[in-house]
């Protein structure tokens, strides 16, 4: 792995309405962020379900892949599930 990527993490099996404030919300909890990187349509602009998120430091990176590998997908899956749920009830948040 080259010098450049050493903190650069794939982040895979997204929700298409993912953004990349969500993800910052995420992994900014691991360390400082140089960059969140969201993969889109071009047409329809919305998430193409990948993501590259890279940290300041290495170990932030290791950090939360070890934290979250696996995990990330299922956190949307839940998290959008929650959402349709308090849309159909008639609830706000």
């Amino acid at each position: 792995m080259s010098e450049e990527n050493v903190g650069k993490l794939f982040v895979g099996g997204l929700n298409f309405d993912t953004t990349e404030d969500v993800l910052d919300s995420i992994f900014c909890k691991y360390g400082p962020l140089l960059e969140v990187l969201l993969m889109k349509d071009r047409e329809t602009h919305r998430s193409r379900g990948f993501a590259f998120v890279t940290f300041e430091n290495p170990d932030d990176a290791k950090d939360a892949e070890k934290d979250l590998n696996g995990k990330v997908g299922e956190f949307f899956l839940q998290l959008f599930a929650l959402h349709y749920f308090i849309q159909f009830c008639g609830l706000s948040y």
